[in-house]
């Protein structure tokens, strides 16, 4: 209602300034002056109403293609990991990745998918390569529900940030093994942590999700490492995934043959760091995948991941190689 007047004299007093020009300098510089007023006006009073509470939003581009059931983005943040998660039903976020790359990746990532708040942010353990932005998430994107592990841990990260949930009045809800949620069509279930769990590394206590959705399994294991594949190895009957992401841990192996084998995944979205493996043996392991026939994304070499359900249709997509995998409809 103010910015749409100002602009219009904007408008008018650059037309009265050419008018003018060839008459009088005088009064060409006078409508100039009037003009640079009225610009510095529109500009602030746009920044002003911009910064209310509701006064704007953010909307995505509109797409060509039919959008798809299910849409997960494994976002390239580096050594962590931040994974959006999007249905017919609702926006979640599983981690969100250090605090230097929120400003750069996770935020201008989320905003440009027109999404303006979460419906729930998973928080798989306390590394601050996981959860180091979750304090700017809750302000700008207040997510609905916040889910964490009630396993303890000397993340001081963690500790931080369950301290800024006290100051807002929020609370989060403990999710363990046996524990489900419905996101709309989609249901995640809990496979790790168990109840009463104790381990040393943070890495070890990281939550472990299945997700599926119009009958697709995705398998996110964190930064899980050999105890905590062992582990679902002897108390899990059913692995099966058709999507393995997964992290690096720390200090351990990741990713056995055993595990595979168990898992039986078509594609593997892994974060490689090659620093925390000896010399080759990211290759080596690569390698194993190849004659697995178990295709390999690559962030560091592809970037941002995006799996994709279309009627039963699974699709993968690297942003920077444009690697792609497809798996029709079963």
């Amino acid at each position: 209602m103010i910015a749409v007047p100002i602009a219009f004299l904007v408008l008018a007093l650059g037309l009265a300034t050419l008018l003018a020009a060839p008459i009088s300098s005088g009064v060409a510089s006078l409508f100039t002056n009037a003009n640079w007023f009225c610009a510095k006006a529109l500009l602030l009073s746009v920044k002003f109403f911009a910064q209310l509470p509701g006064s704007h939003v953010y909307v995505e581009l509109p797409r060509l293609e039919a959008r798809p059931s299910f849409e997960l983005t494994v976002l390239d943040v580096g050594d962590g990991a931040a994974i959006h998660l999007r249905n017919g039903s609702g926006e979640w976020l599983v981690d969100g990745g250090p605090a230097w790359r929120y400003p750069n990746v996770t935020l201008p990532y989320l905003r440009s998918r027109g999404v303006n708040r979460l419906d729930g942010l998973f928080l798989t353990h306390g590394d601050a390569q996981h959860l180091g932005s979750a304090a700017s998430l809750l302000a700008d994107l207040r997510p609905r529900h916040v889910f964490d592990t009630p396993v303890k841990d000397r993340s001081s990260t963690r500790k931080r940030l369950h301290a800024q949930l006290s100051s807002m009045n929020r609370g989060k809800s403990f999710l363990q093994r046996g524990d489900w949620l419905a996101l709309g069509e989609t249901r995640v279930d809990v496979l790790y942590p168990p109840a009463g769990l104790v381990r040393t590394a943070s890495d070890d206590k990281a939550m472990v999700l299945m997700l599926e959705s119009a009958g697709r399994r995705i398998l996110l294991i964190s930064d899980s490492g050999f105890g905590t594949e062992q582990w679902l190895i002897d108390n899990d009957t059913d692995l099966r995934a058709d999507i393995l992401i997964k992290g690096q841990h720390a200090k351990d192996i990741s990713g056995t043959g055993e595990f595979l084998d168990r898992v039986k995944p078509l594609a593997i979205v892994v974060s490689a760091d090659d620093l925390r493996r000896p010399n080759g043996a990211f290759g080596a392991w690569a390698d194993t995948l190849k004659s697995r026939h178990i295709a390999l994304f690559r962030q560091d070499e592809c970037g941002a991941v995006i799996v994709a359900v279309h009627n039963g249709e699974l699709r993968l997509s690297g942003f920077v190689n444009g690697q792609t995998f497809l798996s029709r409809a079963r």
